[in-house]
């Protein structure tokens, strides 16, 4: 249909025509809004999903960090405790020794007796 058809369907076509021209119209109006809506929706969605994605490195970059601290802590108060294990342990030892020649004085003061 040609332009010219258009106008003379407008002017001299009953008023029908020109409501359904109108509802035509309409329609690819609200077709056009409902896609651009739909862009700004999707846009919308992106953002906020980066944004949580975001949210949840940080999260877990936390999450490590405070687990790595504390076996790092961990492990520092383990080889404490082990050196000082050692330590009472060569305290022990050594007391064992001097009651082993502090026992064997006696015996062999008992002895000479």
């Amino acid at each position: 249909m040609t332009e010219g058809t258009m106008i003379e369907l407008l002017a001299n076509g009953s008023p029908m025509v020109a409501f359904a021209g109108f509802l035509a119209w309409n329609f690819f109006q609200n077709r056009k809004q409902i896609e651009e809506m739909n862009t700004r929706q999707l846009e919308l969605y992106r953002e906020l999903s980066a944004e949580k994605s975001q949210a949840e490195d940080k999260v877990r970059e936390r999450y490590e960090r405070v687990i790595s601290d504390l076996q790092t802590r961990d492990q520092q108060m383990r080889t404490s405790l082990e050196n000082r294990l050692d330590k009472v342990e060569q305290q022990l030892i050594a007391i064992a020794e001097r009651l082993n020649r502090v026992e064997l004085k006696e015996i062999a003061r008992g002895a000479g007796i």
